[in-house]
């Protein structure tokens, strides 16, 4: 869907609006997605790890949905940036942050097919995000950084933080956004549509497009 794309790059108005029955059934069970925010502004990329049904992806043969659904986001996240460096007159990058609520240690199992949806980001999000700060996570998953983090590239370890529930000050201080810029469901005034339902995954959820 081209609804909203601009021929001036300096201008980014696209938003998600699925038509086809694939796309609809991508935004019910997506768990990413962008923020609304001033053209000039860095764009906020939202992604609700904790919450995605990664097994009834796998289950239901949703994967591939998944990962077209996550190169729109990708592309969205690329032209946002551009747009926002335009108008500013300097390079933009994105903001992006994970809410890691109910991640647990069963999870980490499913961790294969979180690599293969955001597979494509891990060669553009490096130059695209000016910080990644996660939030909600569960202890095990600081503990778990703190032993990798000395094996990542100085500028990768700049960029990443690690935060439990009580995030609001750390999310200011790393990424610079106040609690306001963060969906409603967090206590900020960005609309909860904006980021992927992160539904569970119906039996039979794929078959229902054949149909």
């Amino acid at each position: 869907d081209d609804g909203g794309r601009a021929t001036d790059a300096s201008v980014w108005t696209w938003t998600r609006a699925p038509t086809t029955p694939s796309a609809k059934l991508a935004v019910r069970h997506a768990f990413f997605g962008r923020l609304g925010t001033e053209a000039e502004e860095e764009p906020i990329l939202f992604w609700r790890a904790g919450s995605a049904d990664y097994s009834g992806m796998v289950r239901e043969d949703l994967v591939d949905v998944m990962i077209e659904a996550f190169v729109a986001h990708v592309e969205d996240a690329l032209q946002a940036s551009r747009a926002a460096s335009l108008q500013k007159g300097q390079l933009v990058r994105a903001r992006l942050i994970i809410d890691c609520r109910g991640f647990g240690v069963g999870n980490l199992r499913h961790l294969p097919i979180l690599r293969r949806i955001i597979g494509l980001g891990k060669k553009y999000f490096p130059e695209i995000s000016a910080s990644v700060t996660v939030i909600r996570a569960p202890g095990f998953l600081a503990t778990f950084y703190g032993v990798v983090r000395p094996l990542l590239p100085k500028l990768l370890q700049q960029k990443v933080c690690i935060l439990g529930s009580n995030f609001e000050d750390g999310l200011k201080s790393h990424a610079g956004l106040s609690i306001s810029k963060l969906p409603a469901f967090l206590g900020g005034s960005a609309s909860d549509a904006e980021v992927g339902e992160a539904l569970p995954v119906p039996t039979g959820a794929l078959e229902s497009l054949k149909g």
